[in-house]
């Protein structure tokens, strides 16, 4: 499911190149600045929902909620290869991306989690995040009635 579909990004490595070389249709930006106009591609379709690492709130929850369920439905309902960048690609992306993981493969945060540490040398969601994911897999808010 995630090997070659799914991706985590720093917003700086974030470009048209990128895009192409990769093949990427879909780009959920998780970092506070929005991707700029010049690194877009017209062939791709960007989401932002922008929040900080380290913060404990409910809206951070939410937010963290939001795209989770937005990289889940992603996964299951097109072929897309899709890039999850946050700042430096370490917290919020791997985060947010293991929780979809765990979603789709059925396994723990901390076993998606490994999968995506093997996939990307370095993954360190903050505490709140892996929480978080946590919850999410526990109670699957992406479920619908």
């Amino acid at each position: 499911m995630t090997d070659d579909r799914l991706w985590i990004s720093d917003i700086n490595s974030v470009s048209r190149r990128m895009f192409r070389t990769h093949d990427i249709a879909y780009n959920l930006n998780l970092s506070l600045k929005p991707i700029s106009d010049r690194r877009r591609l017209e062939s791709v379709t960007y989401r932002h929902i922008p929040f900080r690492d380290g913060k404990t709130s409910q809206q951070v929850q939410t937010q963290f909620n939001q795209a989770v369920t937005t990289v889940v439905e992603r996964v299951q309902e097109t072929e897309d290869r899709i890039v999850v960048n946050c700042g430096a690609g370490v917290s919020r992306s791997a985060a947010v991306v293991a929780t979809a993981v765990g979603v789709c493969e059925d396994v723990t945060f901390q076993q998606a989690l490994g999968h995506v540490g093997n996939a990307r040398s370095t993954v360190d969601p903050w505490y709140s995040l892996r929480e978080y994911g946590r919850a999410y897999l526990k109670y699957r808010p992406d479920r619908r009635e």
